[in-house]
């Protein structure tokens, strides 16, 4: 009986300055210190940007990807996570000059924050503002 090989999902990454396919928790954290280490978000800790590649978490340390489609949806999540990021801090910021001493309070009109979401939306890029 013949065994299957499970299917290519794809092209491998270009190498990367030759790195490693595997760094110790030490290494990485040696990178987290000097910051060159990114973390996808802050609600995705397993996954990192280091040296021009992406690493996931395991029980010994952190594995390069190498697949160019799922290095590509990275790519692609870490700027709309970015995105998403920069327009949290300009609200934060809108609110904090518009309301200094007590926030945004509960009885805030809607055309206050529809005033408040034109000016985060000025402030980004057009790609942003376009979801592109």
């Amino acid at each position: 009986m013949a065994t299957t090989q499970p299917e290519d999902s794809g092209q491998d990454a270009p190498a990367q300055d030759r790195l490693p396919l595997a760094v110790t928790h030490a290494a990485m954290n040696a990178a987290f210190d000097e910051g060159t280490a990114t973390l996808l978000s802050a609600a995705v800790v397993w996954l990192v940007r280091h040296r021009g590649a992406w690493w996931v978490v395991y029980e010994h340390g952190w594995l390069r990807i190498t697949d160019a489609a799922t290095v590509e949806d990275l790519d692609r999540a870490a700027a709309r996570l970015a995105q998403a990021e920069a327009a949290d801090g300009c609200l934060a910021e809108q609110i904090s000059a518009s309301f200094p001493s007590s926030g945004l309070p509960s009885s805030c009109s809607s055309s206050t924050l529809q005033n408040i979401a034109v000016a985060c939306s000025a402030a980004l890029p057009s790609s942003t503002r376009t979801g592109r």
